[in-house]
């Protein structure tokens, strides 16, 4: 067989010990409303926009998320939360959970340091008072 035939057993879907870190917060929610759109996207920009799928919505509000993340992360009563469009919802989990800038996702350095109750990091926030 030559390098460049492939048959189906040679090729397996990815298991969550060869996914990027960023990815393995929790398992991969097969559900995803446009598998194909996200194709395009970075690795972290795909986990985020995992974050507005509707089943991930679901498990943060019936607490099964992973028990450090449980911790960290209170979500807000289901009442208010029904409320919360899945962008609102998303950066609450951004913000409390994953602790990065909600405009340029960063989490690098004191530059980057997030402001205490600040969605933004200090240097989105200059940028955002010019």
């Amino acid at each position: 067989m030559s390098t460049n035939e492939h048959t189906a057993k040679d090729i397996s879907p990815p298991t969550l010990t060869t996914l990027p870190s960023e990815l393995l917060m929790f398992e991969l929610i097969p559900q995803l409303d446009s598998p194909l759109s996200l194709l395009n996207l970075s690795v972290t920009n795909r986990y985020l926009a995992t974050l507005c799928l509707p089943e991930f919505r679901r498990r943060v509000l019936s607490r099964d998320l992973p028990a450090a993340d449980q911790m960290r992360f209170k979500p807000p009563d289901d009442e208010t939360a029904a409320r919360l469009t899945d962008k609102e919802f998303k950066m609450l989990y951004v913000r409390y959970v994953r602790r990065v800038c909600c405009e340029c996702w960063s989490r690098k350095g004191e530059r980057h340091a997030l402001w205490k109750g600040r969605a933004v990091c200090q240097k989105c926030q200059r940028r955002n008072d010019r």
